[in-house]
């Protein structure tokens, strides 16, 4: 069965939420979620495993209204 992926990121002072966007080889978004402050990971559903690889995922940490504060770099995707 695939495995959960879980992302980690240090969270930025100023936002209210981060938003882990994934997406693959040609930049299309093939999930994100949106987490609360204080959360600082995130669980994906086991459908993104399989994508390690081939995939890209970064941390957008938002204020409270939606603003982007900062955008971490492009990570490869991979697979614990």
């Amino acid at each position: 069965p695939p495995t959960a992926l879980t992302f980690r990121w240090t969270e930025h002072p100023h936002a209210a939420f981060t938003r882990i966007e994934i997406v693959d080889g040609r930049d299309q978004l093939l999930s994100e979620a949106i987490v609360p402050r204080g959360a600082a990971s995130y669980t994906a559903p086991p459908l993104i495993g399989p994508l390690a690889g081939a995939a890209r995922w970064r941390a957008v940490a938002l204020t409270e209204s939606g603003r982007v504060v900062q955008r971490s770099v492009w990570r490869t995707l991979v697979a614990p």
